[in-house]
């Protein structure tokens, strides 16, 4: 086996060229193959880092009459009272959601992400604090809950890892709370969890704190569903148990509803519901990269069985000498297995680099994405995949060539020499299974590209363009009062409204395109109401006068109200698409929009004025149902500042930052960003994945066009002496070029055929990434083809050209 290997060590160094472009190819596709398994791997197959995983399940509710609005939702303090209590195939019942404040004291003020959360979520998930205590179960009440948790980032970069952090008191929005835990540095908490669409949880945790839920919530059988809710079952249960018992549980708290609502409980494992929305992108992915690795392996199987094919006569002398048929297949297989392993070694190394560049680029919300590396099962991976692939461009021509008949190889010669009309017909069903795969990769690509071109072209509602925001969260404890939030939003625009270059200033309590959150039914005031699942779910927002000028989203219909003409009266402006579906074909224009009653007293607010409806979570999505509401008269902690500037407003973020400041300076400003920027952090996951399928599928047009032009090449080689002839005997250059041609595109033909078959039928996979665009679109099915025969002619006009110069009488010399 040693000689074997030096043998074929001592073949490649006398062969450069060849040896280069097998390694590259190589490199390039066990590569990136490994660089995608490391993300599939850390993502969907590694179990989640807490004990016994596979006993982990997430509880969401289901409104079968909703269920088209909101699929999923989740659990109100009532609900989970009742499981906490009751269900006796869960061992453990924690809730939890997201939230956000203001960490002042030390340095500056920040902005953090953190989690209420039941005081058991943590055993629940088998995991303790690294120094310190975990929450106590009497400190999940009102009074007893001023304790906190903080994450091994934020207790390393705000005190500097000092472990006599734990018992000291810290200000979260003005307010002291004890630092009772340090979380291990590996520990990674659920990163954003949803509900549908419905955010619950941080994308990044940085601190923990007892839930504590109000006693008007544990009152309330229905509304302010706002937890997402962990169960770990008991040994020996199963899924289908559990929701049995649930769904028991749910018909008996149905009864206290003030009207019939069919309430169901989806139970799913925690691990699936984290990996859920990019399960099925990252596994295209996955298998375009096998694409790409299988079109090398046929590109090398073609030049191995061209490399064998010179070598038959030596082989078949040692034939005759008595050398046996597996130890000339193992020399040549030795040959194919030293090139898959260094191949495989570059490949490797290749493989860090871009498994670096992807998590660089990768969306920010990726889940997991802090756990993706090169650890040991990716690297048995790639070793599996090397030998794989040395066996799979190896074997075939390994056999070929040592299995010839002896007498037959040794009776042709130098140029002259072939292995046949099989080794030929051969070549090319290589070639047509190559061009079949490219042909479904690139289809993929074109479909995510027409996707994507559709979603960039969507209507967005409002305009982008020399518009920057700001997020803003006051602490509650020193802006308690709606009259102090209210001076504090309004000096803020005045301030900013006056720095050169601003055109106008709004406010906003959640921007476009960015998330839904605050919904609620809603019902026309001016007839009964229907039934809470009939009535539309609509998104609230507050917003000042001057934020639909700035970002200019038209006035369809009445005003826009104003604290002079409106005074204390509830006024609200609706989107026209919930105009129509309340009042269609009618005006809206003081009629009343009845609320949720549990809001306000009489639940009424008078319709002022209708505006162009906005994409409110994604693009992708039809535009929602949207009730403005005034910032005077409803006032949150936490609001968006949209500025529209006469040119790039990126060199006011400064300016703009700093009137924040002028006004309080212990509010943090986390992040200023252009609308631009916020749009394309909407479609960045669709944008990832339609970048890295047109990579790899601009790689595999490469590789086959080489194979193209490596199979009519080798064709025009072996037929020289056939083309000398013609040429002596009259044959024109057109005629020997179209034949050359012809011989060319024939397998590549076969191959579209076969690759539009096989994506036809295939349609499915990618038919859900789609926006705008259906899976069998004729476009994409008609450039796609156009575009592989152009690059396929391109690849035989070159040996076509080689053959029209053969000279008939040098040719005829071999003969």
């Amino acid at each position: 086996m040693l000689s074997n290997f030096s043998q074929a060590l001592r073949r490649f160094r006398a062969a450069p060229g060849f040896t280069g472009i097998a390694l590259a190819t190589l490199a390039l596709g066990i590569g990136g193959t490994t660089a995608m398994f490391s993300l599939v791997n850390a993502i969907l197959l590694k179990p989640l880092a807490y004990h016994e995983p596979e006993r982990l399940y997430t509880i969401l509710l289901h409104i079968p009459k909703l269920a088209q609005r909101l699929p999923a939702l989740p659990v109100n303090a009532w609900h989970f009272n009742v499981w906490r209590k009751d269900a006796k195939s869960l061992e453990s019942v924690s809730a939890l959601r997201g939230f956000a404040a203001t960490l002042t004291g030390d340095g500056e003020p920040e902005r953090l992400d953190g989690v209420r959360m039941s005081a058991n979520l943590f055993r629940t998930l088998g995991v303790r604090p690294r120094i310190g205590r975990d929450f106590r179960d009497e400190e999940d009440a009102e009074g007893k809950d001023r304790v906190v948790i903080l994450s091994d980032g934020l207790w390393r970069r705000r005190f500097s890892g000092d472990p006599g952090v734990i018992g000291r008191k810290i200000l979260l929005d003005n307010q002291p709370f004890e630092v009772v835990g340090v979380m291990p540095p590996g520990f990674r908490f659920l990163p954003g969890m949803k509900a549908g669409d419905l955010s619950i949880s941080p994308r990044r945790a940085e601190f923990w704190r007892p839930l504590a839920f109000s006693k008007e919530e544990l009152a309330m059988a229905f509304g302010r569903m706002n937890y997402a809710i962990i169960g770990r079952l008991r040994p020996g249960v199963t899924q289908a148990q559990v929701l049995t018992e649930l769904s028991a549980m749910e018909n008996e708290i149905a009864k206290n509803f003030s009207q019939p609502i069919e309430m169901r409980p989806l139970v799913q494992p925690l691990h699936d519901m984290t990996v859920r929305d990019v399960r099925r992108g990252l596994l295209l992915l996955l298998g375009a990269t096998g694409f790409v690795l299988l079109i090398g392996c046929i590109n090398l199987a073609n030049l191995m069985l061209a490399r064998a094919n010179a070598m038959r006569r030596e082989l078949a002398i040692r034939s005759a000498l008595g050398a046996r048929l597996g130890h000339l297949m193992g020399q040549l297989l030795a040959e194919s297995m030293l090139l898959a392993l260094v191949g495989g070694a570059i490949g490797m190394l290749a493989a860090q680099w871009l498994i670096d560049l992807a998590v660089a680029h990768a969306p920010i919300g990726l889940p997991r994405l802090d756990d993706v590396r090169m650890d040991w099962q990716v690297l048995l991976f790639a070793s599996g995949v090397s030998i794989a692939c040395g066996a799979l461009f190896g074997i075939l021509p390994a056999w070929r060539a040592a299995a010839a008949d002896p007498q037959e190889a040794l009776q042709s010669a130098g140029r002259g020499s072939t292995d046949g009309p099989r080794g030929g017909r051969l070549r090319q069903l290589l070639v047509v299974a190559e061009v079949a795969l490219s042909v479904m990769l690139l289809l993929g690509a074109g479909l995510l590209l027409r996707s994507f071109s559709h979603i960039l072209q969507v209507d967005r509602g409002f305009e982008e363009r020399n518009v920057i925001s700001a997020g803003v969260s006051l602490p509650f404890n020193k802006y308690r009062e709606r009259s102090q939030r209210l001076v504090f939003y309004r000096e803020v625009a005045e301030r900013i409204r006056a720095i050169s270059g601003v055109n106008s200033v709004g406010w906003i309590s959640d921007l476009p395109v960015t998330s839904e959150d605050n919904m609620s039914p809603v019902s026309a005031g001016d007839r009964p109401a229907p039934p809470i699942t009939e009535q539309p779910i609509v998104n609230y927002r507050t917003v000042d006068s001057e934020y639909f000028r700035t970002l200019g989203i038209p006035l369809r219909e009445g005003r826009i109200f104003s604290e002079a003409a409106d005074g204390d009266r509830r006024a609200v402006v609706i989107t026209e698409n919930l105009a129509e579906r309340l009042w269609p074909g009618q005006s809206p224009l003081e009629r009343e929009l009845r609320e949720v009653p549990e809001f306000y007293k009489p639940p009424y607010a008078r319709v002022v004025g209708v505006v162009g409806a906005v994409h409110v979570a994604s693009l992708t999505q039809e535009p929602g149902m949207i009730a403005y509401f005034p910032l005077w008269q409803r006032t949150p902690t936490s609001m968006s500042l949209a500025v529209k500037t006469a040119m790039d407003p990126i060199p006011l973020a400064g300016e703009i930052r700093r009137a924040i400041w002028s006004v309080d300076s212990q509010i943090p400003v986390p992040e200023i960003r252009t609308m631009e920027s916020v749009i394309a952090e909407s479609v960045a996951p669709r944008r990832f994945q339609m970048l890295l399928l047109a990579a790899f599928a601009f790689v595999a047009l490469l590789l086959a066009s080489l194979g193209i032009y490596g199979v009519v090449s080798y064709a025009v080689g072996r037929r020289t002496n056939e083309i000398g002839i013609r040429i002596a005997l009259g044959a024109e250059s057109g005629q020997v070029r179209g034949m050359v041609v012809r011989q060319g595109l024939l397998p590549v033909g076969a191959g579209l055929v076969l690759g539009l078959a096989g994506s036809f039928a295939s349609a499915g996979v990618i038919r859900t990434l789609l926006y705008g665009v259906g899976a069998l679109d004729p476009v994409t099915y008609a450039a796609v083809p156009l575009l592989l025969l152009i690059v396929a002619l391109a690849a035989c006009l070159l040996p076509a050209r080689r053959a029209t110069r053969i000279d008939p009488v040098t040719a005829l010399r071999y003969e």
